[in-house]
Order: C-alpha cells, then sequence, then structure tokens
C-alpha cells in the first residue's frame, strides 16, 4: 500500500516517487518506480531464463537531454505529415515533450507538423506505468 504522500502506481505492489523536470518551458512531473530493481522478473521467454532488463522503468539521461533539445528548440521536430515515433520509449520523457510542442505549435496555427506521437516499448509494464 501506499503511504498518502506517495503517488498511486498503476503496477500493484510497485511504490512510486514522482521526477520533476523543471524544464524552463514545460516543468513536468512523472510518477517512477522508487526501486526499479524490484520490477526485475524472471523471463520465462528467455532460452536461459535470466532476468528481465528494466531499463524502461527508470528516465534516462539521455532522454532529459533529448527532452531539453525539443523543448529549447535545439532540435526540432521535422515537418510533414507522418508521425513521430519513439522506439523504446520507457519513461516516454521525449515523447511526451514531444507531443507538448506539437500541441502547442497546432494552437498557434501550425499545420505543417505531424499530428501524432507513437511512444513505443516492448515492455507491457512501461505502457502500465
Amino acid at each position: 500500500m501506499n503511504s498518502p504522500s506517495a503517488p498511486a502506481s498503476p503496477l500493484p505492489s510497485v511504490p512510486c516517487k514522482e521526477a520533476r523536470f523543471p524544464f524552463p518551458s514545460w516543468p513536468v512531473t512523472l510518477r517512477v518506480p522508487v526501486n526499479p530493481m524490484q520490477l526485475v522478473r524472471e523471463d520465462n521467454d528467455s532460452p536461459d531464463n535470466t532476468p528481465n532488463e528494466i531499463y524502461w522503468a527508470e528516465v534516462w539521461p539521455a532522454g532529459v537531454a533529448l527532452a531539453s533539445l525539443l523543448l529549447d528548440e535545439t532540435l526540432n521536430i521535422p515537418a510533414g505529415p507522418e508521425p513521430v515515433i519513439e522506439l523504446g520509449c520507457g519513461m516516454g520523457l521525449a515523447s511526451l515533450a514531444t507531443a507538448f510542442l506539437l500541441k502547442e505549435a497546432r494552437a498557434a496555427g501550425r499545420t505543417d507538423l505531424p499530428q501524432k506521437v507513437l511512444a513505443t516499448d516492448i515492455e507491457p509494464r512501461a505502457l502500465a506505468l
């Protein structure tokens, strides 16, 4: 059971905490596992039954850097109708930042940018979280 101050977790028995990213144009808070190592489990689909990876349960510095570059417009979203796709999004910070920027651009009247962001990960628990 989560303490009253802890955010609720969509994954049973996984305590979560808030991770804050104070980007100047878009301060955001994500719900992340307190201890990602609790999410390691035996991978029954693996030939050697090794524990699966839990990379999806952490916000990676590269994801923070990519979100930051997008938000400060150092890196621009390409124009065109094709959706933006993030492969292996994990916690999805870069996808969320991209979706925010596209929403802001549409509100400003831009119609030349993608309409969708597709965040993908092989781990179903990443989607649940």
